[in-house]
């Protein structure tokens, strides 16, 4: 159907999901840390390790979408087209876990009345990307992070290889052989008392990865 008449714009977002970080920038404000009950009573404030979801890396349209490539007037049945070159994709970015969101919004002086009225995403991966000095990262998180009892770990399918936990001593408590024939494995911590862990994935076929997590009672 044709939209109503206005500025209507085009966005174009590079998410990535599950980002974790340590420091300002990554550490996340916990406004519950005092809340019992909730899942991150007791948490810490900041929460260390925070992993992040859904975080923008980078807006290529502007903050507000790019204007004149849909008509004020646009009709049904009608398609608009903007080619972007020349978007980043930088080092430390997990390209598995990026996605492209593309939507249209209306703009206007008034915040509340810049609607989105149509959206769609794609992951980065569907599309040809990169150099050849650029090497893919290996697919690993786990979530979620404060946990208790059991997380649940993002391999690609057909991954193998071990995951070790230490606690802050730098002393090895949990170590498991993982085989992903799904891409979500669930996974019991229950074992590991309350506290931070520096977990770390070696996969069989040689890429690494680490992180911390923490455990809540």
């Amino acid at each position: 159907d044709a939209p109503a008449p206005g500025d209507i714009r085009l966005n174009l977002f590079l998410v990535e999901d599950s980002v974790v970080g340590f420091g300002p920038g990554f550490d996340q404000v916990n406004y519950l840390n005092g809340t019992p009950g909730h899942p991150y009573y007791q948490a810490g404030n900041p929460i260390v390790g925070y992993v992040h979801h859904r975080v923008i890396r980078h807006i290529e349209s502007g903050p507000w979408g790019l204007a004149g490539v849909i008509p004020q007037a646009p009709s049904a049945g009608s398609s608009y087209t903007h080619t972007y070159s020349g978007i980043p994709v930088l080092p430390g970015w997990k390209d598995d876990d990026m996605e492209v969101v593309a939507f249209l919004s209306y703009y206007a002086n008034d915040p509340a009345k810049r609607p989105v009225i149509n959206a769609a995403r794609r992951h980065l991966k569907d599309y040809t990307t990169g150099t050849a000095e650029q090497q893919p990262d290996v697919l690993f998180s786990c979530f979620p992070n404060p946990a208790r009892d059991e997380i649940y770990l993002s391999l690609p399918p057909g991954e193998s290889g071990v995951i070790t936990f230490a606690d802050a001593g730098g002393r090895i408590v949990q170590t498991d052989y993982m085989h992903a024939d799904k891409r979500l494995q669930r996974y019991s911590v229950a074992g590991l008392e309350a506290g931070f862990y520096v977990y770390a994935w070696n996969s069989d076929h040689g890429p690494k990865a680490t992180g911390r997590l923490l455990i809540i009672r």
